[in-house]
């Protein structure tokens, strides 16, 4: 009869569901049931560790019958390796019964996380095979498809606990008088999900004024890049969103914003561990006089404790910052303003998410043209 069937199984991951963080031993074990009354001869038995990174969309020019539809699609192997327990050209024959073959592997820390979405997705699989000698018999093989979460440790990268400044001109209406520069400040460049976001804004009366004649927003935004054989797909995401109501008797409330961090909200890819997916972060200021991006980072592990920054309503030029403008500007000191209104705050986010919300990103949409991990 030869092989019955072979399966695939693991032991529960640290986190006591099938997500692995890098970093961590994978443990399993595959079982391999011969069936008959004779031996059967196996020239290979493996299994197949793969993680891979797939961008994909199409394009259509021309129309009618002169329309013609392109597929752009690039794949990036992650993990490639395969764990062997009988290789040929040595053929091996087993007697009927189940036999059990346990097995590890560690994921390497620089591993980006599962991720889908519109135009990329990246998967991994583990995958049992079993080759028969005989080019009649069946072969068996069988999948498990794991999750890698997202692991970035903010104290990696020490710049991202300092506050970042930057400092532009206001913007004017066509006929508008000068409203002159402003500074704004974001307490640190990296958070972790649940952590607030404050953001302080310094500058002349007047531009407060001004400002608090029309509604405003600030947006947390997460910015998608997928790329193939040099072509482009970007995608943009409110992860969360404040609204500033424009109250010309409290031209205070700009001075001060802040808006939370979702839970779940952990997913970063840079450039350095997948080459055509990026996740990246920033913060968009709009009001009618203000529009600016603030770059940060958002992590897994937080920062160490240590002394909070605290805002201030006139940041001192001399306090440790990333200035993104060419030039620095020193501002006069302004009448003393009414009280500072309370800060905009975004609800926070509980419970903490389940599994399942932790690793659902994106909306899988597209043209659904993926192939599947399994038939690689």
């Amino acid at each position: 009869m030869g092989i019955e069937s072979i399966s695939i199984s693991f032991s529960p991951s640290l986190t006591g569901s099938g997500a692995y963080r890098p970093g961590e031993t994978l443990h399993g074990v595959m079982t391999l049931t011969i069936g008959g009354r004779d031996p059967h001869s196996l020239s290979s038995l493996l299994v197949k560790v793969r993680g891979l990174a797939r961008t994909r969309w199409k394009t259509s020019s021309g129309s009618g019958k002169n329309r013609h539809t392109k597929t752009h699609t690039e794949d990036l192997w992650l993990l490639r390796e395969d764990i062997f327990f009988i290789r040929g050209p040595t053929v091996e024959a087993l007697y009927p019964g189940t036999y059990q073959y346990p097995f590890s592997y560690t994921l390497r820390r620089s591993l980006p996380p599962s991720f889908s979405a519109q135009f990329g997705q990246i998967s991994y699989m583990c995958k049992a095979r079993a080759i028969s000698s005989d080019f009649f018999s069946f072969n068996g093989k069988e999948d498990f498809t794991f999750t890698v979460l997202p692991l970035l440790d903010l104290n990696a990268e020490p710049q991202l606990a300092e506050p970042l400044v930057v400092e532009r001109e206001a913007e004017q209406s066509l006929f508008g008088h000068a409203i002159g520069q402003f500074r704004m400040t974001m307490s640190r460049q990296g958070f972790i999900g649940g952590q607030p976001i404050d953001i302080t804004i310094d500058g002349p009366d007047r531009l407060f004024q001004k400002m608090a004649k029309a509604s405003g927003v600030v947006k947390l935004k997460q910015r998608t890049v997928c790329t193939a054989h040099g072509r482009t797909r970007e995608t943009k995401t409110d992860v969360s969103a404040v609204t500033v109501a424009g109250v010309p008797q409290r031209p205070s409330g700009w001075r001060r914003l802040q808006l939370t961090v979702p839970r779940h909200q952990a997913i970063t890819i840079s450039a350095t561990t997948c080459r055509i997916i990026t996740v990246t972060y920033y913060i968009k200021v709009s009001s009618r006089h203000i529009n600016l991006h603030l770059p940060l980072t958002i992590g897994t592990e937080p920062f160490a404790a240590g002394p909070a920054w605290q805002p201030s309503p006139r940041p001192s030029p001399a306090h440790p910052a990333t200035v993104t403008s060419a030039q620095r500007y020193d501002f006069a000191p302004s009448a003393p303003s009414a009280p500072s209104a309370p800060a905009c705050q975004a609800p926070d986010y509980d419970p903490p998410p389940t599994y399942d919300e932790v690793m659902r990103a994106g909306d899988g949409g597209g043209d659904g043209g993926f192939t599947k991990l399994a038939d690689l």
